[in-house]
Parts: C-alpha cells; structure tokens; sequence
C-alpha cells in the first residue's frame, strides 16, 4: 500500500497533542472505546445539545484529487467544555474509505477534541489501496480545522 501524502505530519501532530494532554492529565480515547461507551438510554441527552462539525482537507489519492472530510459529533457545556463527545468519521468525495480508526483526547482545558484518524482508502475506480494518517482539531465554538 502507498501512503498518502502529508501522513508523517499528521503523526507528527498527534504526538505532539498526546504530550500536551499528557501534561494536561487527558485521557488518550480510541474509536473502539468510544462506541463501547454509547448507552442507549442516554442518547437522546447527548444528542439534544450536539452538533456535527466537519472539516476538509484536498489530498492526492492516487491519480485523484480528493477531497477527505471529517466529522465529528459532540455537544458544549455552560462552562464551554466540549462534552458529550459522540463520534468522528472520515470519508473522501471520490474515493472509498475501507477501513478507518481513531484516537482522540480533550485538550486545553475542555476547549479542543484533537482526533487522530488512520485510513485505508481505496481509489476511485477500486484499485489500488492508500493507508494515510490525518489529524484534525475540533473546538468548543462548533468549529475546527484540518491540519
């Protein structure tokens, strides 16, 4: 598999957003532990106050000038504090994304949920397969930026 342009960068910022949250006590979430966390009685709670914010970014998948999106789900508290958070997914404009996982944390007191996102991606037409990594910052203000 080929690795998408601009992966080492992606990595390179989630390390530093894990040595941030590790000096601000955050916990580090995987996709894995975030859907084994849903509880079906609190839905309607956790999604009465959240929005979904996406980002994009253009990358060279391929042949294909993509465009991959992500996305992410979560609610603010009075005190601006991002909580609850929901979900993130990535997806491409052209392209198939086969299989994908995060790691995600809080950091600056409550305020940004940065997100690690590692992909397979297979290209327009079905072939060949591209692995990529993309990091992405998602703030309190139901705003956020790819990176």
């Amino acid at each position: 598999m080929t690795e998408i342009e601009g992966s080492a960068e992606a990595r390179a910022l989630w390390e530093e957003a894990v040595r941030r949250a590790q000096q601000e006590g955050s916990p580090i979430i995987s996709s894995e532990e975030d859907m084994g966390n849903v509880q079906i009685d609190q839905l309607i709670d956790a999604y009465s106050n959240a929005r979904t914010v996406s980002v994009s970014k253009r990358c060279q998948i391929g042949l294909l000038n993509d465009v991959v999106i992500i996305s992410a789900d979560y609610g603010v508290t009075s005190a601006n504090k991002i909580s609850p958070f929901n979900w993130a997914r990535l997806t491409c404009s052209g392209s198939s994304v086969s299989s994908s996982s995060y790691h995600r944390t809080i950091l600056d007191a409550g305020r940004t949920n940065a997100i690690s996102f590692h992909a397979e991606i297979v290209g327009a037409g079905g072939w060949p397969t591209y692995v990529g990594d993309f990091y992405a910052e998602f703030y309190y203000t139901f705003t956020g930026s790819f990176k």
